[in-house]
């Protein structure tokens, strides 16, 4: 994950609950910034059984950051590869070491 994109998640200006990055689309809850707030609903989520990151998201505020405003911090959106499957561990290895030799070279 690129700290510059962290760093602009937690910062942006906004009263909501939640900063939550679109990209392609598709919401990204994994890497968003939660406000402090919410703790006690994700506990009573939780406490229900419910482990649904949909419900949740659907009970609290969310700010959605579009992809044009992420891509500045992260232009290859590296910060979001999935990782489900050895294949996309290996994809995501070649990745990283390309992001390292780039990031050595600036």
């Amino acid at each position: 994950m690129k700290a510059g994109l962290l760093r602009f998640l937690v910062e942006y200006d906004t009263r909501k609950d939640a900063v939550l990055p679109v990209i392609g689309g598709v919401s990204q809850p994994l890497l968003a910034a939660y406000s402090g707030t919410v703790v006690s609903e994700i506990e009573d989520q939780i406490g229900s059984g419910d482990l649904s990151m949909r419900s949740f998201l659907s009970r609290i505020s969310v700010q959605a950051v579009r992809e044009d405003e992420i891509l500045p911090y992260d232009p290859d959106l590296v910060s979001f590869l999935n990782v489900n499957s050895p294949e996309d561990l290996l994809a995501a290895m070649k990745t990283l070491e390309k992001e390292t030799s780039k990031s050595g070279n600036e």
